[in-house]
């Protein structure tokens, strides 16, 4: 049945095929948004990945595709890439396309001189990246999760794409009332010496779309998202977290009808204080693995990858 089957390249003319995919697969989600996330341009690469199509009835049946991006380790920059979506029709399962979609992909990236592939894979999608392309589980996350007594209406309105633009607006008018101004921060407090993605003001761009909000003050520093929940990518006090950005928190939570504020971080990651203080009480749940694959071979990148909240194509 393979004989059948069309591998073409993921580029901006076949990007509404994509698209029809995922809601063939019970996934809304617009060619506006998969255009934003798969033009990563300001990496050097972009839509880096592949469409496999039925060529008897000239539609896409499954994808698999990565996110290039920048990171640095001890003074080097290093082009590394995102595992993100992967999809495949219902019908065409179990016919090895993810397997053979993954491995054209993966020598893409070796084109472009991409050295790491990593990824945050859920269980149904870990036991292909393990046994069938050799990735490598490199740790697991922390879960936090602050229940919220609210109306969902964040979930909702997300889970049936209903008012999403119309309540972006509301978040970001709450955002300023509650929290002031948006001021763009560096990561400061990370160690130069990790493996890490670069923060830049290309990568800032890019991740910071609607419903992401940022501030920072004399006080802390915080970025977070309202996608069906609130998630805070990044946290750091820069004396002590103060008890006011908590307040502050829990009560943006509650008008923006958030019912849980959820962080994660690398079970083998420094602890992060401001955390802790905003999530008192939160015993972390064991959540995701982090997977890579060495792509270059120098074993200089078997190093772990920090991969972090704000890093997750998901955040």
């Amino acid at each position: 049945m393979n004989d059948l089957i069309e591998c073409r390249k993921l580029n901006p003319n076949n990007l509404e095929d994509l698209r029809e995919l995922f809601v063939a697969c019970g996934k809304g989600v617009s060619k506006s948004d998969l255009s934003r996330k798969y033009s990563t341009e300001s990496f050097e690469n972009e839509y880096v990945g592949y469409l496999a199509y039925d060529k008897l009835e000239q539609k896409a049946v499954a994808f698999y595709g990565v996110l290039p991006v920048i990171a640095e380790f001890k003074g080097e920059q290093v082009r590394v890439a995102q595992s993100a979506d992967t999809v495949t029709h219902p019908n065409y399962r179990k016919r090895g396309l993810f397997v053979k979609l993954a491995l054209l992909t993966v020598d893409l990236c070796k084109s472009l001189n991409i050295k790491v592939l990593f990824g945050i894979p859920n269980e149904n999608s870990l036991h292909g990246f393990v046994k069938h392309l050799d990735w490598e589980i490199k740790d697991y996350y922390l879960v936090y999760e602050k229940k919220i007594f609210t109306l969902p209406i964040n979930y909702f309105l997300h889970k049936y794409g209903l008012f999403t633009k119309l309540y972006y607006h509301y978040t970001s008018l709450l955002k300023r009332i509650i929290f002031g101004n948006d001021v763009f921060f560096s990561e400061s407090e990370r160690t130069p010496e990790e493996f890490q993605i670069q923060d830049s003001e290309f990568y800032h761009k890019y991740k910071i779309g609607p419903g992401v909000y940022e501030v920072s003050n004399a006080d802390f520093k915080l970025l977070f998202s309202v996608h069906k929940h609130i998630k805070l990518g990044s946290v750091h006090g820069l004396n002590n977290t103060p008890l006011s950005l908590r307040r502050k928190l829990f009560f943006f939570a509650v008008l923006s009808g958030s019912h849980k504020i959820v962080f994660q971080q690398l079970s083998e990651g420094v602890p992060n204080s401001a955390i802790e203080f905003l999530m008192s009480g939160v015993t972390p749940q064991r959540g995701l693995p982090l997977i890579q694959k060495n792509i270059d071979g120098d074993k200089k990148y078997d190093s772990k990858l920090m991969v972090r909240f704000l890093d997750f194509d998901t955040f």
